[in-house]
């Protein structure tokens, strides 16, 4: 089931305090804590700012992760795909 979401949704810049407290659950790359996907404006972000300098399998990463977490926003935004 898909998460509904709007543009208040956008909580702006996460703080050092605030991004330390973020589960690992909520990055797209788990293990170097990169790409916050929290909300659905971060997601965007993530997926835009991946295409410019993540690596391949970054790339995989947040997009497989933005599609789990919010398909609206994989569907309209993930570059990957697009031919």
């Amino acid at each position: 089931m898909s998460k509904k979401f709007e543009k208040s949704d956008f909580t702006g810049p996460l703080t050092a305090g605030e991004r330390k407290s973020l589960p690992d659950a909520d990055f797209a790359v788990p293990s170097k804590r990169a790409y916050p996907i929290d909300t659905p404006a971060r997601a965007r972000d993530a997926l835009s700012r991946v295409s410019h300098n993540g690596t391949p399998d970054e790339k995989k990463m947040v997009c497989q992760a933005v599609a789990k977490r919010w398909p609206e926003i994989h569907e309209q935004h993930c570059g990957t795909h697009k031919t």
